[in-house]
C-alpha cells in the first residue's frame, strides 16, 4: 500500500499500485496518524485476518444447527446470515433456519424462544 506524507509526519493512505483502495479498517485508523499508529493498525488487521480464518463460515458443524435471524436486526444483517445458512446446507449440515420480520438483534432470542425450545426438545429426545 502506498503512503503519502502529510505535514507533521501524518499519513494519507492511497490506492495500491494495482488500483485497490486501502482496507477500510486501516483508513479509519491510520488516516492522518503517525507511522507508528499505522503499523499498529496493520498489526491489528493481521489479527483480524487470523480471527476470520476461524470464522463460522470456515467451520462445518457436525451436529444440528438452528439459526435465528431478525430481519430488523441492524447488528447482524440478514444478507450476511443467509449465505452462512446456504454454506451450511451445501456442506450437509442439518440446519433449521428461521427469520423473524420484526425482530432486532436484541429481541430475536425472545421472539424465537418457542421455536428454539421445540428445536432443542427434538435434539435432546434423539440422544
Amino acid at each position: 500500500m502506498n503512503r503519502q506524507r502529510l505535514g507533521g509526519g501524518a499519513l494519507r493512505l492511497r490506492r495500491s499500485r494495482h488500483g485497490h483502495p486501502p482496507h477500510p479498517y486501516l483508513v479509519g485508523r491510520c488516516e492522518g496518524r503517525s507511522l507508528l499508529d499505522a503499523v499498529c493498525a496493520a498489526r491489528d488487521l493481521a489479527v483480524l485476518r487470523r480471527i476470520r480464518q476461524n470464522s463460522v463460515e470456515r467451520i462445518t458443524p457436525t451436529s444440528r444447527v438452528m439459526l435465528l435471524q431478525g430481519l430488523a436486526d441492524t447488528t447482524v444483517v440478514a444478507p450476511s446470515t443467509t449465505p452462512l445458512g446456504t454454506t451450511y446446507q451445501a456442506a450437509g449440515v442439518n440446519l433449521v433456519f428461521r427469520t423473524y420480520p420484526r425482530s432486532t438483534h436484541a429481541s430475536v432470542a425472545l421472539d424465537g424462544a418457542a421455536d428454539a425450545t421445540r428445536f432443542l426438545a427434538r435434539v435432546l429426545a434423539t440422544r
